[in-house]
């Protein structure tokens, strides 16, 4: 029974990956609408709150600033060596 499972999800997973054109033009119900109370809460958070964390980082993981902000630019722009 397992065999023929992961059969159907080996199957499944080509269908989609073979098909990835058409899946990406599919475009959600919801895309274009206005956001919600809650998901403009979310975005707000989040925003507001990143910066925050990226200030406290080293001290939560107990490196120093710029060790941490070294890690942080070679993280986020990968190309630069």
């Amino acid at each position: 029974m397992l065999h023929i499972f992961e059969e159907r999800e080996l199957e499944r997973f080509f269908s989609v990956f073979l098909r990835m054109g058409s899946h990406m033009r599919s475009v959600h119900e919801r895309l274009g609408q206005r956001l919600s109370p809650g998901e403009k809460l979310e975005v707000f958070l989040l925003v507001a709150f990143s910066p925050l964390l990226l200030v406290l980082l080293p001290f939560v993981l107990h490196v120093s600033a710029d060790q941490f902000f070294l890690v942080l630019s070679r993280e986020l722009i990968p190309w630069r060596m």
